[in-house]
């Protein structure tokens, strides 16, 4: 199994594959997973972490190039969730193959990571975090001027 990170502020898919060039902002980060995920190679999610400083606003999670996960392959993406969680990072994954999706429908593992956040393409995960941030910011913005309001005489 191969762990790649997009460290290239944008990303470009070929002509004959599609188009999408877009530049990343430097709190979302793409990252993609090359090959099945099963016991012998779940430690490696552990890792992604430290691929990472400051950690990302956002990850993507890529896994187009994943054709299986077995029960410890499941187990592990449940601990990366949690971790994500637990550090604030807005995760999504995306271009998940049929038997993957199967395998994780048929576990737990809809129960505590939300559905939503399985997406047909990269770009598509992109776009909703890009809303989701703006309506964090548009929220964020209502409550300073309502606090301001209030300290009025």
């Amino acid at each position: 199994m191969l762990l790649e990170v997009e460290d290239e502020p944008h990303h470009e898919k070929t002509a004959a594959a599609g188009s999408w060039k877009r530049k990343l902002p430097d709190d979302v980060k793409l990252f993609e997973i090359d090959g099945p995920i099963f016991f012998a190679v779940t430690d490696l999610l552990t890792d992604v972490f430290n691929r990472f400083s400051p950690l990302p606003r956002v990850l993507i999670v890529r896994m187009r190039s994943v054709p299986f996960i077995d029960a410890t392959g499941v187990d592990s993406l449940k601990q990366f969730t949690k971790h994500c969680h637990k550090n604030n990072v807005e995760l999504f994954f995306a271009e998940l193959k049929p038997p993957v999706l199967t395998s994780l429908e048929q576990s737990d593992f809809f129960k505590k990571f939300s559905k939503t956040r399985i997406l047909a393409s990269a770009k598509q995960a992109f776009h909703f975090s890009t809303i989701a941030d703006q309506r964090s910011t548009e929220q964020s913005e209502q409550c300073e001027c309502h606090l301001e309001q209030k300290n009025l005489p």
